[in-house]
């Protein structure tokens, strides 16, 4: 079991791992020959699944009896403060290993027990001046999950989109006019096979509708027939509604924000789904999974 990855640059790495922080600290690193995918999920709770290509690392060595597949649990509140310090640093790469914990008087039982323990160690050297440089180490708690645990971790499948459109970032501002209402526990999401897009908030036993003033672009779910999105002309229009928290959809709204390309799904089988490309060369995604209640409306 070995992982060697290097950092030139960490806008991608950070920007990713800052977007799903408010989500949840705990996630699940899945380092694969091509991804390291991020993974952030629990049960009947919203989900966020990133996906980093390993072009975006100048070093990027996974090597595992699984296929090299090496999957890891842990907080990632302390990998953004490391790689932050970094950021502020005078230092031209960061090192990224994966390490076994040291355990102190170790016995055959203790080692069987702690086999799983591990660390993140990311270690850089800062250049203080022309003739000086220190070195920083920092050391990140990690478990190393057995393969039938990672085998259990599956994303979401989409067979079936209701409504598949593409966000415009000129809507930003219609999604910050929701921040306004903070009492409100939920808010319903209506687009139409057209590309109308509303969200209506009850608040105060007062009904706020806003829609967007043009038609979004409308797309097909990739792996879907013809005639799975084939509508007749009578419901070209028909509009498909879900109810989820908004504190839910203020995080969506966040990553739509700070992504560079976004589509908005409306499913029957995961409510609302959020594909965010993040950079201009696409080497990272993320998709943001938000559960509810889905109801067609006549």
């Amino acid at each position: 079991m070995k992982l060697k990855l290097c950092v030139s640059n960490t806008d991608v790495l950070l920007s990713t791992l800052s977007v799903i922080q408010p989500l949840r600290k705990l996630c699940v690193l899945r380092f694969t020959p091509a991804h390291l995918c991020i993974i952030s999920a629990s049960l009947n709770e919203p989900q966020a699944w990133c996906k980093i290509s390993q072009e975006v690392f100048p070093l990027y060595e996974v090597e595992s009896i699984r296929d090299n597949v090496l999957c890891v649990e842990t907080n990632i509140d302390p990998l953004i403060n490391a790689l932050r310090n970094f950021d502020k640093s005078n230092s031209d790469g960061l090192s990224i290993r994966l390490q076994r914990r040291p355990v102190a008087n170790e016995g055959p039982e203790s080692s069987k027990r702690n086999r799983s323990m591990a660390v993140l160690s990311l270690i850089y050297t800062e250049h203080v001046s022309m003739a000086s440089s220190r070195s920083y180490s920092f050391k990140i708690p990690v478990k190393v999950l057995k393969a039938e645990i990672d085998q259990g971790i599956v994303e979401p499948q989409l067979t079936h989109a209701e409504v598949l459109m593409k966000l415009d970032r000129d809507i930003l501002p219609l999604f910050r006019r929701i921040e306004r209402y903070k009492r409100s526990g939920y808010i319903c999401v209506t687009g139409t096979n057209r590309g109308r897009l509303e969200l209506s908030i009850e608040e105060d036993s007062r009904k706020v509708q806003l829609s967007w003033k043009e038609f979004l672009q409308v797309q097909q779910l990739e792996g879907e027939t013809q005639q799975q999105s084939q509508f007749s002309t009578q419901d070209q229009d028909m509009p498909h509604s879900v109810q989820i928290k908004l504190k839910d959809w203020r995080l969506g709204a966040k990553l739509t924000e700070l992504c560079y390309k976004v589509v908005m799904i409306i499913s029957e089988n995961h409510a609302l789904v959020l594909h965010c490309i993040l950079n201009e060369d696409e080497t990272a995604e993320v998709t943001y999974y938000i559960g509810g209640k889905c109801q067609d409306q006549e």
